[in-house]
């Protein structure tokens, strides 16, 4: 979960690293650029919280470590803190202890705590959130009832919670966004269950055979994740999907599609990795979809899509296919994902292509060449030989994401990594350190984020 940004709001992120936090609060205090969030991510164990809490006036703090941690966090700090201005928490694998003191942080408006071994939930009575996410944890039946109670909630995420009493949430009147992801939920839990304003819906990673028992949820429902489940046929009655804009059934059992011709405003879907072929594909056509993935499904050509609407294709079946110079037939494709890069790169039309994934160990074919007829490009853990680039072909191409990896010996990676600098500095985007940690925040006024990892 991010907190939204303002235009004059600054992030602070603290990664990995914690020979960074040399930079401490008296820093933060005498910058000119006045730090709103604070990220701090696997580097709590040289923190001291009540520093920042109580020094700072932040808006957001984050605390993340990577694993599940017996690192105790006491959160005592928040009930001595009567001036905290947080309006959002997000806490990750801790062992938490005072949470009842989160309730003293009166501006609190959306919380997350990530499996923090809280024994009792009672406290989120006290609050007024707007935003609550909650995974790994386990909860009494009082205190389900305690979140089913939280009137202004319009986002919740109750994951991996053994939580099965869906019809509590119907009190949540103004519900927009729900995910009861890895619940082992079954239909019969949807079964007379109530989302008038409901925007999103996530139901993946459950026991789930059809989406047609949950009878009635908003006609403002535009997305819906079903990752996952169980599902064979789609819609086979008249449901409240009609304003589906995305749709995820991938993982499923599917063998039906038919029940897509429902959904006139579906733009966006994921049907990858079920056993559906051509023929049972066909119902795709009918629809005006801009964004597609059909990754490790039967099928071997893309004559089932629209031509004229498609515009981002996910096709990672294989390294090689032959049906590639078929993509040309989609005449408003822009973005391609995929594995697969024989014949692709070659094909004259490429141009039309404004973002290219080739995420693939195989490079040995790739012809960079063909790259300088895309208008942006994005090569992700590309092997290139080294007989294949040259500084003045790299330099002229528009690279946004950049993490390549040459199968050659040190002097040419180092000279890769170079390049790639030099690159970076052409699209604006400086080394922020260079060996001046203690001096950034004297001499950085337009500073929007910044991360202190090493990403």
């Amino acid at each position: 979960m991010k907190a939204e940004l303002k235009p004059n709001e600054v992030v602070i992120k603290y990664k990995d690293y914690p020979e960074f936090l040399q930079l401490g609060t008296q820093y933060f205090n005498k910058s000119p650029t006045r730090v709103d969030h604070l990220y701090f991510d696997n580097v709590m164990r040289k923190v001291t919280l009540k520093d920042y809490v109580n020094e700072l006036p932040l808006k957001s703090l984050t605390l993340k470590l990577r694993e599940h941690s017996a690192y105790k966090l006491d959160l005592m700090v928040f009930s001595k803190s009567p001036n905290c201005t947080l309006e959002t928490l997000v806490i990750q694998n801790f062992r938490v202890v005072n949470a009842h003191s989160i309730s003293n942080i009166v501006n609190l408006t959306s919380l997350t705590l990530v499996a923090s071994r809280i024994q009792d939930f009672s406290f989120l009575k006290d609050l007024h959130l707007t935003e609550l996410v909650i995974q790994l944890a386990r909860f009494s039946m009082e205190e389900k009832r305690v979140v089913s109670q939280m009137q202004k909630l319009q986002r919740l995420s109750l994951n991996k919670c053994e939580f099965k009493e869906v019809h509590l949430l119907q009190s949540l009147t103004q519900l927009r966004d729900l995910s009861l992801v890895g619940n082992n939920l079954k239909n019969q839990d949807f079964m007379d269950v109530r989302f008038r304003l409901l925007q999103t819906l996530d139901v993946s990673c459950n026991k789930l055979t059809s989406l047609d028992h949950i009878p009635d949820v908003s006609d403002q429902l535009c997305k819906v994740n079903a990752d996952s489940n169980r599902i064979g046929k789609l819609f086979y009655a008249d449901g409240p999907y009609y304003s589906l804009y995305e749709l995820d059934v991938s993982r499923n059992r599917l063998f039906d599609l038919s029940g897509l011709a429902r959904l006139p405003h579906l733009k966006n879907l994921n049907v990858q990795r079920n056993a559906l072929g051509e023929k049972r594909m066909q119902p795709i056509k009918q629809l005006e979809l801009k964004t597609i993935n059909i990754t490790c499904t039967q099928c071997t050509t893309v004559d089932f899509i629209n031509p004229k609407y498609i515009q981002h294709l996910i096709y990672e079946n294989s390294y090689y296919c032959s049906n590639l110079s078929r993509l040309f037939t989609l005449q408003n494709l822009r973005q391609f994902s995929s594995y697969a890069i024989c014949g692709f790169l070659k094909n004259s039309q490429v141009s039309k292509i404004q973002y290219i994934k080739l995420d693939s160990p195989l490079f040995g074919d790739l012809q960079l060449q063909q790259l300088y007829k895309a208008q942006r490009n994005a090569l992700l853990n590309c092997r290139i030989r080294e007989n294949y680039y040259n500084n003045y072909l790299l330099k002229q191409i528009n690279f946004t994401l950049s993490m390549m990896k040459i199968q050659s010996g040190y002097k040419q990676r180092q000279q890769m990594h170079s390049l790639l600098y030099k690159i970076t500095e052409l699209q604006n985007r400086n080394n922020l350190f260079k060996n001046r940690i203690n001096k950034i925040f004297f001499k950085i006024r337009q500073i929007k984020m910044l991360d202190l990892g090493n990403e």
